[in-house]
């Protein structure tokens, strides 16, 4: 059946010989079909992006951003020596307007200038812009100060205890018309990138102009979050690939020594890229943060085929054959094998379909086609060029004999001593497990950025003098029409709000875990804080007064003197019907790792406080990072076991042998085991980001060990000597493996030159992977197959070569 199979890719190498010009323009035409949609793709750097859009976390989020809106505001933290002088009110005035009246999708802007203050005058209540008129003498200005500090809900939220820091926020439209369906209907969507990316840029150019001596604005909050990621990927895109493609220009160039051998590869993993990011826009696939990973991942993938398929080409070509023998030839001695690589590659990259995270599972459908298509244009791209180009010389032979003689050197020293070598790879693996107990789960896109980086240092400020910039919304549900008017309720929730603060203590106490004491609940907002705040105006502005109305009809016409105020901010706290209260707590900015003990037991606490009537649901930014979390936790276990479970018995069919199939899995869990080693010992975080090494490593590693054991079997049962069919295989595919490598290696490398961290330790863990997956098809490899076979040997007494 493996000879048909061969004869099969033979026949389809005579076709192209005769046929070339239809071949070739049949996969441009289709290359060009894929890829004109690439100037729609979108990219989507969201939180919420990382979630399925059945995950109930996100269901939940979604109905309460349609009942409330957004819940993450761009948060602006203005340092200055006194926020209450009149030079600097005067520049933050100017600065409000400047941000009203040129930043688009802007839903509301909150600042000294216009924050709710309300007042009581003859009987009526007032709700006025604080400073509704700017201070005009040094009485109105301490008069300003002595409200602004004396008002609960502004310290902390709206300006700082000592008055160093004020505050401005910016709050987006939840969503935007996109015009009207069939029954005159408004059409609502999200904001996109580029919208959000107009408003960063707008507020950034704002931020530039007013920034000055005694006035230093320092921007945070997860739109801006979400944006720079996306700025980065974009802006580091271009350059890693073209750096990529030099480098492995440079590589093809060292092995072949003539420019033909090293554009074809170029061209034909440059159309698959095409290909594939074009086919992402045809399904609606986004352009995220794991997503990334693809190009240059499938640029290094891609050309592993051209190399092996030129390697056998020429060698045809230098022994006398002339072109139209030589591409058949190359084809049935190469064209099997390389089929297999890319299945057992594409298979064990189909596992990222299990996973949790959305953007992972992405990956599990774009890598996996653009393997496969890597593939298609390499067996009819290449060999068409190949025929069509004129070939004027061929590469010098034995180039880099060298590097040959090395290779097999150590293979063949490995298959000697079969047993020091395995009992030195056993003592390996267990320092790399060692290391492995150690690595540490992380989601934190704010530690994506370097140190120094404006955006990581903004937020880091805004967490030491604000306490944080994550809000965790809480969600109280009656179930009854106006049941939130309810007194008891409401002294319910009055007491939620006042344990929150004192909550972190408590928890620490119970959890004993020092290492998570940045945690706090640093602000809550809740109804009663209006009711309170509308209570004490109502009564002359009697400090005395500020506390919840004790009757259930006080309650109702306090609440719709508000409404009839003119002011909204009551939407924003209750639903139209009064059966919900929305409370929103501030927490500080922390690895998502931190959050999930630390909310559970908060709503825990909160739902004792209400009682069994009232639902407490939890939801917000802070929800998604912890279930974020969560879901890289789930997506690594998943993926790992859905790899080895699809690759392990694609071994076994390729190789034809269970035993075979069955040790060649040894040397390409080693490669996984060390690289976790290696974030162990070295303190990277396995993230959403790195989660993919796993996977994407078993899936390049086999196809060197398939190489490997395809070639070892068939000298094997030529000779009947394991050593000598060692040496035999390495002789003829060692340097292929070496290069392959190596330019595997040095693409993922490249993305230790792009700007985010994350990205830098996939590309150091993921290289590391393959270096130790090469060592291990050339060192392990042999000493496995050598022991194998003597046992068999030993056992039957007999002749046993076919069946190893």
């Amino acid at each position: 059946m493996r000879e048909g199979f061969a004869r099969l890719f033979g026949r389809w190498g005579a076709t192209v010989v005769a046929r070339p010009w239809p071949v070739l323009l049949i996969a441009l035409v289709t290359v060009a079909a894929l890829g004109s949609r690439i100037p729609e793709l979108e990219v989507d750097t969201s939180t919420e992006g990382f979630l399925r859009a059945d995950d109930p976390t996100l269901v939940t989020y979604d109905r309460f951003r349609e009942r409330f809106g957004r819940d993450d505001f761009i948060v602006i933290g203005i340092e200055t020596t006194d926020v209450f002088t009149f030079g600097f009110l005067e520049r933050l005035r100017a600065f409000h307007r400047a941000l009203e009246s040129r930043v688009p999708h802007v839903d509301e802007i909150t600042s000294l200038v216009n924050a709710r203050w309300s007042r009581g005058e003859d009987g009526q209540l007032i709700v006025e812009d604080f400073m509704e008129r700017a201070p005009r003498t040094p009485q109105e200005l301490v008069e300003l100060r002595r409200r602004a500090l004396g008002n609960p809900l502004y310290i902390d939220n709206i300006v700082t205890a000592d008055a160093k820091l004020t505050t401005v926020l910016i709050d987006l439209e939840a969503f935007v018309q996109d015009g009207v369906d069939e029954s005159g209907v408004p059409v609502l969507r999200y904001l996109t990138g580029p919208e959000q990316r107009e408003v960063v840029e707008v507020i950034e150019r704002i931020i530039g102009d007013h920034t000055g001596d005694d006035f230093r604005p320092h921007a945070a909050g997860v739109p801006l979050m979400a944006d720079r990621i996306a700025y980065r990927m974009i802006q580091d895109l271009p350059t890693l690939v073209s750096r990529a493609l030099l480098v492995m220009g440079a590589l093809l160039f060292l092995l072949f020594g003539k420019l033909r051998a090293v554009l074809l590869p170029l061209t034909v993993i440059v159309l698959s890229l095409v290909s594939t990011i074009g086919l992402m826009a045809h399904l609606a696939i986004p352009y995220q943060v794991p997503t990334q990973i693809v190009p240059l991942s499938l640029l290094a993938i891609g050309v592993g085929d051209s190399v092996h398929l030129l390697a056998i080409y020429y060698q045809h070509r230098r022994a006398g054959a002339p072109r139209e023998q030589a591409l058949p030839a190359a084809f049935e001695h190469a064209g099997p094998v390389l089929l297999m690589t890319s299945l057992t590659t594409a298979a064990a990259l189909l596992s990222f379909l299990s996973a949790a995270l959305a953007p992972v599972a992405n990956v599990g459908i774009v890598l996996p086609v653009g393997v496969m298509i890597a593939f298609v244009l390499t067996v009819t791209v290449l060999p068409a060029l190949l025929i069509l180009l004129p070939e004027r010389s061929l590469p010098a032979h034995r180039r880099l004999a060298w590097l040959d003689r090395a290779v097999v050197a150590l293979g063949t020293l490995s298959a000697r001593y079969p047993r020091p070598v395995l009992i030195a790879a056993a003592v390996a693996m267990v320092v790399a497990l060692t290391g492995l107990v150690q690595v540490e789960f992380s989601h934190d896109p704010v530690r994506w950025f370097p140190p120094g980086d404006a955006f990581r240092e903004a937020t880091d400020t805004l967490n030491e003098t604000l306490g944080g910039v994550v809000a965790l919304e809480v969600l109280f549900e009656t179930d009854e029409i106006d049941g939130v008017k309810d007194p008891e309720f409401l002294s319910a929730l009055d007491a939620v709000a006042a344990a929150n603060g004192g909550y972190a203590d408590r928890w620490r106490e119970g959890q004993g875990a020092d290492s998570r004491a940045q945690l706090r609940v640093a602000k809550t907002i809740a109804l009663t804080d209006l009711l309170k705040e509308i209570h004490r105006a109502l009564n002359d502005d009697d400090p005395a007064f500020y506390a919840l109305p004790s009757e259930r009809d006080l309650v109702a016409q306090e609440l719709l003197l508000f409404e009839l105020s003119g002011n909204d901010d009551l939407e924003d706290l209750v639903d139209y019907e009064y059966t919900t209260a929305r409370m929103t707590l501030r927490l500080p900015w922390a690895d998502a790792m931190s959050y999930g003990g630390f909310i559970d037991g908060l709503i825990g606490e909160q739902r004792e406080r209400v009682g069994g009537d009232v639902r407490v649901v939890p939801t917000g930014r802070a929800a998604l990072l912890t279930r974020t979390f969560s879901a890289v936790v789930d997506s690594m276990i998943r993926s790992y076991i859905f790899a080895f479970a699809a690759v392990a018995p694609l071994m076994m069919i390729l190789l034809g042998s269970f035993r075979l199939g069955a040790i060649s899995m040894i040397p390409n869990i080693i490669p996984i085991v060390a690289a976790l080693g290696l974030m162990g010992w070295t303190g990277m975080p396995l993230d959403a980001f790195s989660l993919l090494t796993g996977s994407i490593a078993l899936g390049l590693a086999v196809d060197d060990t398939i190489h490997f054991m395809y070639g070892f079997r068939r000298e094997y049962a030529r000779s009947g000597d394991a050593v000598d069919a060692v040496r035999i295989t390495l002789a003829t595919t060692g340097q292929a493996l070496f290069f392959t490598t190596a330019i595997l290696c040095a693409g993922f490398l490249l993305y230790t030159t792009g700007y985010m961290l994350n990205a830098r330790n996939f590309g150091i863990v993921t290289a590391f992977a393959l270096a130790v997956a090469c060592l291990s098809d050339i060192v392990i490899g042999p000493a496995l197959v050598v022991l194998v076979s003597r046992a068999q040997t030993t056992r039957s007494g007999a002749d046993v070569r076919p069946g190893v």
